[in-house]
């Protein structure tokens, strides 16, 4: 208790001392003519204590007690220091500030600009620079802004109303507004980063999570390339000067007495992966003192984009050349659908510690973290934090949507809007419908009709119907219940088949899952299902080429998955099914002529006719298990969010069919080694997503043909780009399965743009190259007559991708081309659509 007493004291004293050592010195920050500078930098001169002004030119910023001189710079304006008294009573201090009056040298007759010279300093310096600071921890302010500028009333002929009440009557409104204040700490070699969010505060949602992250807004130019959507060259980069064009704008001394040289950048091409705007450096020492550059959406090759700008002021903490990072506003303007959106981050970092201690293990995996109470601060904590003042909009925003928060979490508002979204309309019946209780988190939905119509050999007309069923635990659905059903009926066949499948979600930092189900469907013979259901109808009905080989599978499955640890993950199964064949019950088409191109309902001849089920009965036990290696995550109150790795994907799978198990006849051991990356970066020259495997039978007692491995192939003009690096784009579907030891390979290289830039009229289409290949071999010869081609089987593919009309860019075009060993097989050009 003595202890207890003691510690309440010091607390008290510490609360108390805090209110008397500092005070809050505010003002606004004007140009010459009186008109508001928005996010001017403010900081106390010598320290890492500062702030920027808000949109309207206000700042504040707690000081100290005591003598104090205050710097007030604007990107393109003189540096204004003032000298102030802090007594523990606030201050208001205004400042004006003059444009810069560059001095421009003596005039030199040369051909070069000084620029030049000044450039090939300052990337020389690089890797000195980025390297300067081994470790360091600072705390981070961010508010996140987001505004709607213009909305239509209409989007896909859906109304959009005001938004729950976000929108005025000119359309406008503020879809986001957040602050948070987070600590980012540091530490290289190897570089390691962590940010732990201590509190964020969202307008509108009382328990939201912020989106404000440094780290996801660390424009490092002293890295060579920074990625925004793709990787985009620094000015600073080794290569900078065949992407650049520099120009020397004049010279100006700070208030250290460094000379400030004012640098123009500019693209050499309109289209390369480069900035444009102003580079301030500090002549001598060749690092950068401030930054003002811009990207334009066509630079990224994202249309949605119409330009992002980033302001970076340094502050110099050590004397001669250690500075970092003090203020950073980035801004943007995007639109698509008729919708506008401008916005900002604004981030202030200060209290720089150059020389933190931590903890062994103390860098791990987890790349961010947000406090379980991190939502919990009132607006007390924030008025006496927050660094950036509030504009008039952003308070009113937060008292609206304080008012509105209530209503939108009120049963009979979301009643209100189940009741209108709940209609069901014509238009449903062609593209689904989805019935909610949204106060309960429950939901029931079909999908769109096109996706339960469907035509097969087997079957004829065939309607599925899939509806599915859901309720959460809370809105963000961290935990729930799933219910799929599945209706499947042939009129050709007059079969009535159905299923079931529970999945119950148990939480969302292992993701600990439990799925059962069961029922009779129509599988395809190989369980990667390269056959696409609508694609087949079409094929089938027009020109009477039924690719789909189905058979018949009563089964019930239940299934264990979770993340055993970060990086490793499992999913584990046992299945009992009963087997059997089907055979074409229909030769309707929509192609003129009496004579039938359709093929019997068999994988490959010679089961046509023959048993092609010796297993008809099987009980399996599943097991995959993938390590992905250096795998990070960022752990939120009630869930985690894993990342990729920059390592491949290693995915173990085995499969074990057991004899006399529930009646089984299967037989056989199988494993399958795959490992995969789906983004090996490789700078301007694009990224690459490759696959590799390999695998065998360890023991092959008694299968069937489906228990072969299949790989996946395509006789079609269509294709799924997110499976090229993973299946073959012109390989026969069945015709190489195989019980022998096989190995097999993907790759696809998207280049995005790297070649195309260069071309000035075919840069303006936004393309994007890709180039390809894969390889399978097996010591298996070809199981249907129709192909001949020995293994080993190759193909290679070129094409385009990012085509389409302005920011609707989905569709890739690729010509292929495929061998077996030496021998050339076929030419083929496929159309793919990724959504």
């Amino acid at each position: 208790m003595n202890n207890l007493f003691k510690y309440s004291w010091l607390l008290i004293l510490s609360i108390c001392s805090s209110y008397t050592v500092s005070a809050q010195l505010s003002g606004k920050v004007l140009n010459e003519k009186g008109e508001a500078l928005p996010y001017a930098t403010v900081y106390v001169r010598n320290t890492s204590n500062g702030t920027v002004a808000n949109a309207a030119g206000f700042y504040q910023l707690n000081v100290p007690e005591g003598n104090h001189e205050v710097v007030f710079q604007y990107i393109g304006y003189n540096t204004k220091v003032e000298e102030i008294t802090i007594s523990g009573k606030a201050v208001t201090l205004n400042a004006k500030l003059e444009p810069s009056d560059l001095q421009l040298k003596e005039v030199v007759i040369s051909s070069k600009d000084p620029a030049e010279r000044i450039m090939r300093e300052v990337i020389a310096k690089r890797s000195y620079y980025k390297n300067k600071v081994d470790k360091y921890a600072c705390d981070v302010y961010i508010k996140g802004f987001y505004k709607l500028i213009d909305a239509p009333k209409k989007i896909l002929g859906q109304e959009v109303g005001n938004m729950g009440g976000i929108l005025d009557t000119n359309r406008n409104g503020v879809l986001y507004l957040s602050e948070s204040v987070s600590k980012v700490y540091f530490k290289s070699p190897p570089e390691q980063k962590k940010e732990i969010m201590i509190s964020s505060r969202v307008s509108g949602n009382d328990n939201g999570y912020s989106l404000n992250r440094a780290t996801l807004t660390d424009f490092d130019l002293y890295s060579e390339r920074i990625n925004i959507e793709r990787e985009i060259l620094s000015p600073l980069a080794d290569n900078a000067f065949g992407y650049y064009k520099f120009k020397w704008l004049g010279s100006y001394k700070d208030l250290n007495g460094y000379t400030i040289e004012k640098i123009q950048v500019t693209p050499k091409r309109e289209s390369d992966p480069a900035f444009s705007g102003y580079l301030y450096v500090v002549d001598s020492w060749w690092n950068l003192a401030g930054v003002d550059l811009s990207l334009t959406g066509t630079a990224i090759k994202q249309p949605v984009l119409d330009t992002m700008r980033v302001q970076q002021q340094f502050v110099m903490l050590q004397k001669p050349d250690t500075w970092r990072l003090l203020t950073q506003v980035t801004s943007f303007k995007f639109g698509i659908l008729g919708i506008k959106v401008s916005g900002f981050f604004n981030g202030i970092f200060s209290n720089y510690d150059l020389n933190p201690s931590y903890e062994a293990g103390f860098f791990n995996n987890e790349l961010f973290k947000i406090e379980k109470k991190a939502g919990e601060f009132d607006s007390i904590y924030w008025n006496n934090t927050r660094p950036i003042p509030l504009t008039v909009e952003e308070q009113n925003d937060y008292v609206k949507k304080d008012s509105l928060q209530k209503i939108w979490k009120s049963k009979e508002f979301l009643d209100s809007i189940d009741r209108r979204q709940n209609r069901f309309e014509f238009n449903n019946l062609l593209f689904g419908y989805t019935w909610s209780n949204t106060y309960k988190h429950r939901h029931i939905s079909y999908p769109a009709v096109f996706s339960w119509v469907q035509f097969n050999t087997v079957q004829g007309l065939v309607l599925d119907f899939e509806p599915e069923l859901e309720w959460n635990s809370d809105e963000r659905g961290s935990d729930y219940w799933r219910i799929n059903g599945n209706l499947n009926y042939g009129f050709s066949e007059k079969i009535l088949r159905g299923g079931l499948k529970f999945k119950r979600l148990f939480e969302s930092i292992h993701y600990r899952a439990l799925e059962v189900s069961g029922g009779r469907h129509t599988p395809q013979f190989n369980e990667l299902e390269p056959v696409n259901i609508l694609l087949n109808t079409s094929y089938s009905l027009f020109s009477e080429r039924n690719y789909l080989k189905i058979y018949d599978k009563s089964f019930g499955n239940v299934t264990w998955s979770q993340v055993l640890a970060p990086g490793i993950s499992m999913t584990a199964f046992g299945e009992y099914a009963h087997r059997s064949p089907l055979i074409n019950h229909t030769s309707y088409s929509w192609r003129k002529g009496d004579e039938s191109r359709y093929t019997p309902n068999a994988p490959i001849p010679e089961l046509d006719g023959q048993d092609a089920f010796k297993t008809p009965d099987i009980f399996m036990l599943g097991l995959d298990l993938r390590f992905r290696i250096g795998q990070q995550y960022s752990t939120y109150p009630d869930y985690r969010i894993y990342t990729d790795s920059k390592w491949p994907d290693i995915t173990i799978r085995y499969r074990k069919a057991i004899a006399g198990v529930l009646g089984s006849d299967a037989d056989y051991d199988f494993v399958h080694l795959l490992i995969r990356q789906q983004n090996l970066n490789w700078g301007l020259g694009g990224y690459s997503e490759w696959s590799a495997g390999a695998g065998l039978f360890l023991q092959k007692n008694a299968y069937s043909f489906m228990d072969l491995y299949h790989p996946s192939g395509n006789l079609t003009n269509f294709g799924s780009p997110t499976r090229y690096s993973r299946s073959f784009l012109l390989l026969p579907y069945y015709a190489y399965a195989t019980d022998q030891p096989f190995v097999e390979a993907h790759a696809q290289h998207h280049l995005q743009g790297w070649l195309l830039d260069k071309l000035p009229l075919l840069r303006k289409l936004n393309w994007k190259e890709v180039i390809g290949g894969s390889i399978f071999y097996a010591e298996q010869e070809s199981r249907d007559p129709a192909y001949t081609g020995k293994l080993p089987y190759w193909e290679l593919n070129a094409g385009f991708e990012n085509i389409g009309i302005k920011a609707i860019r989905p569709l890739r075009i690729d010509f292929a081309w495929s061998f077996f060993g030496n021998e050339f097989h076929r030419f083929g050009f496929l159309i793919g659509v990724s959504l």
